[in-house]
């Protein structure tokens, strides 16, 4: 059989299959089954299409539920800083209480204590500046010491709610001191840690490890205010001899400082 045959043949089936189907759905059987086929590709749809809407839906909230958590993680963890923050505040405010517990009473002089809050960017043996000020009762030349009650030097300028300090170890520094009964002398800084004594009325007298107070000649700071001990007695030609003298007050270590009220 030729093609043309084979053609003939199918073409044959396919009209006999569509004519047979037109007279099946034109029969109540025929209807029915077309609606049951119908009423199942309409519920397969429809479930099909129920399945994606709620996966879509499960998605997107899923998506919204991860970035809440996102979110609510980043304002834990600003929350988690600033606490850090306020902890590390609070325990330097600590440290700085228990100094001040630390400052011995002294019925001897009217004072306050105040906080260091600078120091001279150029030096640190020429000044400082304190918190407390013209409100508190701190006037230029009030004399400036440690919590030990040692030198550390006076008030330079003073505003409302601040002061300068110029230290003993500053070059324009000078105070009158005694180095023992009837021996005197003139204390000058050199910015740097040791400081000069000048003008002692008796240097043969002068010797390593002797103690320096302040005198009250000058009239600016009281008498018998320790301010340190002789380093050291360098000769030069002549006979002449420079006197250096270390002070008590660690002056990089110290975080408030007495401000004695004149």
């Amino acid at each position: 059989m030729g093609i043309n045959g084979r053609l003939s043949n199918y073409l044959f089936f396919l009209l006999s299959l569509i004519f047979f189907l037109s007279i099946f759905f034109q029969t109540q059987k025929g209807l029915t089954f077309l609606k049951s086929t119908s009423s199942t590709f309409n519920s397969f749809f429809a479930n099909l299409f129920h399945s994606i809407k709620k996966e879509v839906n499960g998605f997107f909230l899923n998506f919204k539920s991860v970035r809440e958590l996102q979110k609510e993680k980043e304002d834990l963890e600003r929350i988690n800083l600033s606490l850090k923050a306020q902890v590390f505040n609070l325990e330097n405010e600590v440290r700085k209480y228990r100094k001040l517990m630390d400052f011995p009473p002294n019925s001897e002089f009217d004072f306050l204590v105040a906080e260091i809050v600078g120091w001279d960017i150029t030096n640190p043996y020429i000044g400082l500046f304190i918190n407390k000020g013209e409100k508190e009762g701190v006037k230029i030349y009030s004399p400036v010491l440690d919590r030990w009650f040692n030198l550390v030097g006076r008030v330079l300028r003073v505003s409302g709610d601040s002061a300068e300090v110029i230290l003993l170890t500053n070059a324009d520094f000078s105070a009158s001191v005694k180095l023992k009964d009837g021996v005197y002398g003139i204390l000058s800084g050199e910015n740097s840690p040791l400081c000069t004594l000048n003008y002692i009325t008796d240097p043969s007298s002068v010797n390593p490890g002797m103690e320096v107070s302040t005198s009250g000649l000058d009239r600016i700071f009281p008498r018998g205010i320790k301010v340190g001990k002789i380093e050291k007695v360098v000769s030069h030609n002549g006979g002449l001899k420079t006197f250096y003298l270390k002070p008590y007050t660690d002056l990089k270590s110290i975080d408030f400082v007495i401000v004695l009220k004149k």
